[in-house]
């Protein structure tokens, strides 16, 4: 029976009357997909606040992190203007205790002249009086001869004794810039021990991010294998599992030791891929910037893996390698790749040599 437009506007009516049968009647005509339509959209507009909201936080964690070196950058140039100064004070006390010695030197020469002239005026004074026992005409003259100088001795013992308090202060003081010096030194001592602490943090951040980068080379060349290696050998593939087993079993046999079992076991990867048709293995040791010693392992690596049975070929791969390396590689045909990238007259010179054998 046909569909009438008088059937339509029937049914409309009756939709108005029951609004709960429109639910079930969008279950009949919408496809699944457009019926989730709806919640889709929800949730992809709480995953853009979400993104939103964490690179709003991300900023402003980078602005933290600037004021934060912001402030050590000052704080450093204030600890180190502050050194300077007490280093330039520490001269200037060095050379005023030179100059008091040699002033005290002088003070001290000085003393013992006048000390050896008061001895020989007391000798002359003891013979002046025997001498006006016997002139008592000029006993008068010699009295007051006597008192100017017992006057002087007296101005000159006073001024003995205030300098006798003179030193002493002096050597209290010099007592009390020895204490402040002593601070000084402790203080610098402690900056020198803040300092080491310093420079040991920052080698092992140095370390723990040389070791992240080696970590994702090792990722990016584990991943990309089909991707780098693929380039010199066909049909490719991770074949850890493999040389694990294979090693297993030539250790049971007596062919490989522990050591050389659990060396090659530790390789970063091991792709076995075809060559001219001839399975080629290759032993990779991976890091952010090459050394001679992954160099010397890769190369110890794969004459293991030839003790089993493999065609092996030593790799090398990471962001850097130093050209004395790169050179010592091919001194002993290990293939050299930097980021994934190879010499490839260089590789197959190597892998049409292994497969020669």
């Amino acid at each position: 029976m046909p569909f009438t437009v008088e059937d339509l506007s029937d049914l409309l009516a009756l939709l108005e009357r029951h609004p709960e049968w429109k639910a079930q009647l969008r279950q009949v005509l919408l496809t699944e997909g457009l019926l989730r339509l709806p919640e889709l959209v929800e949730r992809l507009t709480h995953a853009v606040e979400r993104l939103t909201q964490e690179a709003e936080e991300n900023r402003r964690w980078r602005r933290e992190m600037d004021d934060w070196r912001e402030r050590i950058t000052q704080w450093q140039e204030r600890i180190s203007a502050a050194v300077e100064r007490l280093m330039q004070e520490a001269e200037e006390s060095r050379r005023w205790r030179r100059e008091m010695d040699d002033w005290r030197e002088r003070i001290t020469q000085w003393q013992e002249r006048i000390s050896a002239a008061v001895e020989r005026l007391m000798q002359e004074a003891e013979e002046n009086r025997r001498w006006r026992r016997e002139m008592d005409d000029w006993r008068e003259r010699i009295t007051q001869w006597q008192e100017r100088i017992s006057a002087a001795v007296e101005r000159l013992m006073q001024e003995a004794e205030e300098n006798r308090r003179w030193r002493e202060q002096m050597i209290e003081w010099q007592r009390q810039v020895i204490a402040w010096q002593e601070q000084v030194i402790k203080w610098q001592e402690a900056v020198n021990a803040w300092i080491e602490d310093m420079n040991q943090w920052r080698k092992q951040v140095d370390d723990d991010l040389a070791r992240l980068k080696g970590m994702e080379q090792e990722r990016f060349y584990r991943e990309k294998g089909h991707a780098v290696f693929g380039r010199l050998l066909r049909r490719g593939r991770d074949a850890t599992s493999e040389v694990v087993e294979r090693l297993w079993e030539a250790y049971e046999k007596g062919q490989i030791s522990r050591e050389e079992r659990h060396d090659l076991s530790a390789t970063d990867v091991l792709w076995l891929g075809e060559f001219n048709k001839v399975p080629i293995l290759l032993v990779v040791e991976v890091s952010f910037t090459v050394s001679l010693q992954d160099l010397l392992r890769a190369v110890r690596r794969a004459v293991v893996a030839r003790k089993i049975g493999y065609r092996a070929v030593p790799v090398i791969g990471g962001a850097k390698i130093p050209p004395e390396v790169a050179e010592r590689a091919r001194q002993m045909d290990a293939i050299v790749s930097v980021n994934g990238d190879f010499d490839f007259d260089a590789a197959e010179r190597i892998l049409q040599k292994v497969t020669a054998q």
